[in-house]
């Protein structure tokens, strides 16, 4: 199977969740830290944010493997690095 050519839809729909993912957990590491003072909208967005990521990662984990097959789904989007990528979401969460 060429990788970046497929035609299967769910692969193409748990790709872009994923990115989605990533982008969310991104942003809510953005949260500019310069000013010494503590601003609670900030705070506020970036655990939406992280809880967003959180939520992605876990939809894709427990969906993915109804609809495509093992070889189908590469390593990023196994339910081993989604759980470790959720458990590094929710440690950055602790930490705001």
């Amino acid at each position: 199977m060429n990788f970046y050519s497929s035609n299967n839809l769910y692969l193409e729909y748990y790709s872009v969740l994923y990115n989605l993912g990533v982008i969310y957990s991104l942003l809510g590491r953005c949260v500019e830290s310069e000013n010494s003072e503590f601003d609670e909208n900030k705070h506020k967005e970036a655990i939406k944010n992280f809880q967003y990521s959180s939520w992605i990662f876990d939809k894709i984990k427990n969906e993915i493997n109804t609809h495509l097959s093992h070889k189908e789904i590469s390593n990023d989007m196994s339910s081993n690095n989604l759980s470790f990528v959720n458990i590094k979401s929710f440690n950055l969460l602790l930490i705001c």
